[in-house]
């Protein structure tokens, strides 16, 4: 953050740890966020060979529904993964 925030109502502050994130991109309304997130937790992950970190998922939003259609609001979707010890 470039400057201090505080929060109000349900929106939170929280620092993240950082380490290995699986970054998934999402293109269309947020009203259909959770179909990507079932794509990734219903086929990605479970063939992939990853597991899940004890870390909360999260979502960068790239562009406003201020200025930009539904169809193309694009939202990274971040999940962390375990480190893999050799």
């Amino acid at each position: 953050m470039d400057r201090p925030v505080t929060p109000e109502g349900e929106v939170g502050f929280r620092i993240l740890a950082g380490g290995r994130t699986a970054v998934f991109l999402h293109q269309g309304p947020y009203a259909e966020l959770h179909r990507t997130y079932e794509s990734i937790y219903g086929s990605w992950l479970p063939t992939s060979g990853e597991e899940l970190a004890d870390a909360p998922c999260y979502e960068i939003y790239l562009n406003t529904p201020d200025n930009t259609a539904p169809a193309d609001l694009r939202t990274e979707i971040c999940i962390p993964l375990k480190v893999h010890r050799i």
